[in-house]
């Protein structure tokens, strides 16, 4: 079996991820990063001084998932956030440093791309219904990016431009503040997503449109007022009513029209978002390959080295 390898180094996992050179699924490695008790975040040292540590194990841990006689044909990298000039960040370095070093060993080319484009391709690898379109818009939620995507399909590549976002927290910044104020480790999401799925309690929230986005700060206050008179299920719900509105207001401002919208990034394995939005033309992913992972990265240069 010949394969392609994945790396990604984001700023909350380090992940390894390969894929048949032929037919076959993928596998994908990855840990969380672990934040400081009480804290809302990872400094760029840290998560890079983590990839480190880590790299090695998941190394192993992924060769021990393949077959005995598999070969690395390719190499694939997340080099920077997003497929822009100037976008950077230090915690990328780690994963392009075993890149290099993995291609190398192997003799095999290296094939860079972003940590964006990943998300894009292994969302669409784990959403087989989403419609087959060279054309479409996608809503970016995790902990750092809350953005709509106007996105083209290219080989090996996106053409991705930010149709709307927002213009100060993102979501998971929101629901990961809200929720160490109200005592979960960081991150919260998956705990607060749960609570909220459960209580299935709604909320009138409306989110202030700009001609260029939206702001979110005001319902973090909000938020933090109701965790002194709610229980924790309500401030939940609330926050995953405002996720939800938040969707919604960001296409109205991207005009996405009859357009397919694919939901991608970390906060989109969410569960109480798929409920609030089934049946509309939001296409979600596997959970597994909505939050961070290498796949798509190895997805890139399977298609980058098979042109």
């Amino acid at each position: 079996m010949n394969y392609y390898l994945g790396i990604d180094t984001s700023n909350y996992t380090t992940s390894l991820a390969a894929i048949p050179q032929n037919e076959g699924e993928g596998v994908c490695v990855r840990t969380l990063l672990q934040a400081p008790v009480n804290s809302v975040g990872l400094r760029q040292s840290d998560a890079h001084f983590l990839h480190t540590k880590h790299l090695p194990e998941l190394s192993c841990r992924l060769r021990e998932a393949l077959p005995r006689n598999a070969r690395c044909v390719g190499v694939g990298v997340s080099v920077k956030p997003r497929p822009e000039e100037g976008s950077y960040m230090p915690c990328f370095l780690a994963g392009v440093s075993a890149a290099h070093a993995a291609a190398l060993a192997a003799g095999v080319p290296l094939y860079e791309t972003t940590h964006q484009e990943g998300h894009l391709k292994s969302a669409l690898y784990g959403a087989p219904d989403f419609p087959c379109v060279e054309r479409f818009f996608a809503i970016h939620l995790s902990g750092g990016t809350l953005e709509c995507l106007e996105v083209c399909k290219r080989v090996g590549a996106f053409g991705v431009r930010v149709a709307s976002k927002t213009l100060d927290l993102t979501l998971g910044q929101l629901i990961d503040r809200v929720g160490v104020a109200m005592g979960f480790p960081f991150p919260c999401g998956k705990a607060l997503d749960e609570l909220a799925f459960s209580h299935r309690r709604s909320f009138s929230v409306k989110i202030p449109e700009k001609s260029e986005g939206i702001n979110l700060s005001g319902f973090e206050n909000r938020a933090k007022e109701l965790i002194l008179s709610a229980q924790k299920e309500d401030v939940a719900a609330y926050l995953f009513c405002v996720a939800e509105q938040s969707i919604r207001a960001l296409c109205r401002i991207a005009n996405t029209g009859d357009t397919p919208v694919l939901i991608c990034g970390g906060v989109g394995a969410s569960k109480t978002l798929r409920r609030a939005l089934a049946g509309e033309r939001y296409y979600f992913t596997a959970p597994e390959w909505a939050t961070d992972n290498a796949l798509g990265v190895a997805l890139i240069a399977k298609e980058k080295g098979t042109v």
